[in-house]
């Protein structure tokens, strides 16, 4: 049964029987659509009966979340005000009218009532509804109070297992792709290890350009130092600006994206080649919010990257990912996401074989999140990814490549007090090729120690 309905209906004081009434069958048949989601027709099953019924509690209850789920809020509050007025104690009554006004725009009315049922100790479902709805409510207060700045700055210790992503066994692994025996790695095929910090911040602007509307942009600088491997060593320079649509149930997001990567590497050779590469692009990001428990996202990102001394390595990219977001009933708040992704990238540089770096990859990304106390949220991350090769000879003579990376990742996130958090992080990593060559495991600890500003 559907975990929301559950809530909902376990809140009200008095209980009614679907079967007690003369259309007893449709009522049924309107509960089970509900149940499996299907609020559309279930308004359809009852709305015919609504002059008859109109003033039955139990009829208009059902109705009104029918009304509610299938998107029509302004239906839904005439509905659910019959039932409040004849049982002003119905506390699903009251909770589902109070989404139906926020949805019509009614702010200051739902987030009183929303305020006023949390007061009630209700079961934990409802508790969740009645939470995201006054965070919804915040963050629509926060746009019409005008411009808004805020940050963050952050910095740990960590250990790299992997710093390249090399294979273990680079002879071996040459001598099976090229047929070359005894030859040693050098710069970046060697395969390094080492502890490091890490430093990093951001700052974020919005203002308000109507209701329901807002531009926003930002940056982020990121940092990280190995104690040994200092050629590594890495700086990430990114900012994004745009305008965000927030709706009751939908938003979009429409933003410009750049990023700056800077990372010298252990290349061989004069001059000695960088990975320094820049990406510019642009993002169209969809929400729905289908309930209290559930959310679904469209991302379409496009840009182009662009390495400094690799020109091989740049390319056009566009990527298209959908994301689910599902919460849980239980004293562990559990939500659970997921996101599948596609990625398709144009080499800009022929090598000199004729074959070019091109190549099409596929994703899939899940996890999930338990509050262990208060305080404190366990997460957990695993990852699988495909990366075809579009052409034969693009990285080995005679193959088209083909790579199955995994990835798990698990941590805590610890609130300590208000605005500050640590992080502890595992994140495991191994990568199938059928080119021996790019065959690797690694493993990235750290610990992360962050402040937000607001």
């Amino acid at each position: 049964m559907n975990m929301r309905l559950v809530a909902l209906l376990a809140l009200t004081c008095m209980t009614y029987s679907l079967t007690s009434q003369a259309d007893d069958s449709d009522l049924t048949k309107a509960q089970k659509l509900l149940n499996a989601g299907k609020a559309k027709s279930a308004y359809e099953k009852l709305a015919p009966y609504e002059f008859a019924q109109a003033g039955n509690v139990e009829y208009d209850y059902l109705l009104g979340v029918a009304a509610l789920e299938a998107g029509y809020p302004d239906k839904a509050t005439l509905i659910l005000e019959r039932v409040v007025a004849q049982q002003p104690n119905h506390a699903g009554a009251r909770l589902d009218l109070a989404r139906a006004w926020l949805a019509m725009g009614e702010k200051d009315r739902a987030k009183a009532e929303f305020l006023a049922l949390q007061q009630l100790n209700p079961p934990a479902a409802a508790s969740v509804v009645i939470g995201q709805n006054l965070k919804l409510i915040e963050q629509q207060e926060q746009a019409e109070r005008g411009p808004q700045i805020s940050g963050y700055v952050d910095g740990g210790l960590g250990y790299d297992s992997n710093i390249s992503s090399v294979t273990s066994s680079f002879s071996q692994s040459v001598q099976q792709t090229y047929g070359i025996s005894g030859l040693q790695p050098t710069g970046n095929a060697v395969q390094h290890e080492d502890g490091y910090a890490s430093l990093g911040g951001g700052i974020n602007y919005t203002a308000p350009l109507k209701p329901g509307q807002q531009f926003f942009a930002g940056a982020d600088l990121r940092q990280r130092a190995y104690f040994q491997q200092d050629e590594f060593n890495s700086t990430v320079l990114g900012g994004q600006a745009g305008v965000l649509w927030n709706g009751s149930r939908h938003s979009m997001k429409a933003a410009l994206l750049a990023q700056r990567y800077w990372q010298a590497g252990a290349a061989t050779g004069s001059p000695k080649a960088t990975l320094d590469h820049s990406f510019l692009g642009g993002s169209l990001d969809w929400k729905y919010r289908i309930s209290g428990f559930d959310q679904v996202g469209l991302t379409l990102q496009a840009g182009q990257l662009r390495y400094d001394d690799l020109p091989y390595s740049s390319n056009d990219q566009y990527t298209v990912a959908g994301q689910w977001l599902h919460g849980l009933e239980g004293p562990l708040h559990p939500i659970l996401l997921a996101n599948v992704y596609f990625t398709n990238e144009d080499a800009t540089t022929k090598l000199t074989n004729g074959s070019d770096n091109s190549r099409r990859i596929y994703g899939l990304r899940v996890g999930g999140q338990v509050s262990l106390s208060a305080a404190v949220d366990f997460f957990v991350l695993a990852g699988y990814q495909e990366r075809n090769d579009k052409y034969m000879s693009a990285r080995a003579p005679g193959i088209v490549g083909k790579d199955r990376l995994s990835d798990l990742t698990f941590g805590l996130n610890w609130k300590l007090k208000k605005d500050w958090s640590l992080t502890p992080r595992l994140t495991l990593m191994h990568n199938d090729s059928n080119i021996p060559l790019y065959a690797f495991d690694r493993a990235d600890f750290s610990i992360t120690l962050r402040r937000d500003f607001r």
